[in-house]
């Protein structure tokens, strides 16, 4: 028995930067470009911790992927050290070629459970129309709430 792509994977379609499944769940990923480690002091590290709960604490019926990725690079120096001094030419000739980590990470959103749309693919995956349920929207909605 062959299966096709189409029945292995379970992305149904991408809307602008959204991948909706054929369950009805919605994702939107996001591709973060890291700082190297080691480099951020207190006060960076608490401000990062508390944007990422911000976006956090929005998904309540759904889950959140963080996919870290680390490259081998070799440094550049002609595109960092500016400058024609005796210094900025020897730092570029230190560091020039040498390996570092490049980091990014993947971070991922996905809402699950919005019948709505699962229903609206299912009947017509051609024609389909971005409208949620009105109880759906409320959850849909990452805005906040006074």
């Amino acid at each position: 028995m062959k299966i096709s792509a189409a029945q292995a994977y379970c992305i149904l379609d991408t809307v602008g930067s959204s991948i909706l499944t054929k369950s009805g769940e919605i994702s939107v990923s996001y591709l973060l470009e890291l700082p190297e480690a080691y480099s951020l002091d207190r006060s960076d590290l608490e401000e990062r911790h508390n944007e990422l709960f911000r976006a956090f604490q929005y998904v309540r019926t759904g889950f959140i992927h963080k996919q870290d990725v680390f490259l081998r690079r070799k440094f550049k120096s002609e595109y960092v050290i500016e400058g024609e001094g005796y210094i900025q030419t020897a730092e570029r000739k230190y560091f020039d070629g040498r390996e570092y980590l490049h980091h990014f990470c993947i971070l991922s959103f996905t809402l699950s459970g919005l019948q709505s749309l699962e229903k609206a693919y299912q009947a017509n995956p051609l024609a389909y129309s971005e409208k949620l349920a009105k109880a759906e929207i409320g959850r849909a909605s990452c805005r906040e709430r006074v």
